[in-house]
């Protein structure tokens, strides 16, 4: 299990903790969790010049965020760690949680790009896209 940093709790105000701590997928979606994902996986979004919105919602870019090693493990356990201690549970029971969620959150990404592909935007078809 990862140990936060000094670094990683002042990245993650308990405001924020409070408002991204996801019990469901649709959570992950959520402004304040987005916000979490961008601090934690920052190097990661920078590397492909994305966002942490472009993150949640792209089987691409989430597909490439598994396939990274342990990035995204390293940054589930520091984000789970400080959530129970934040709301004085047991960190494993929220690694796990978490992990579970994730994997969740993932497949259904998959699963809506299968069924609904996104489609390329240029500047001509970005109106009739949105």
């Amino acid at each position: 299990m990862a140990v936060p940093t000094k670094e990683d709790l002042e990245a993650a105000p308990d405001v924020l903790l409070e408002g991204s701590y996801c019990t469901a997928v649709e959570h992950f979606f959520k402004p304040e969790s987005r916000d979490l994902i961008g601090r934690f996986l920052t190097s990661f979004v920078d590397s492909l010049i994305i966002t942490p919105t472009e993150l949640v919602h792209s089987a691409k870019y989430q597909k490439r965020l598994h396939d990274s090693g342990r990035v995204l493990m390293n940054a589930v356990d520091k984000i789970a760690t400080m959530q129970a201690r934040y709301k004085s549970e047991s960190s494993a029971k929220r690694v796990k949680e978490l992990h579970t969620l994730v994997s969740a959150a993932s497949k259904k990404v998959w699963d809506d790009d299968k069924e609904r592909p996104v489609p390329n935007m240029t500047p001509e078809t970005f109106p009739a896209v949105i």
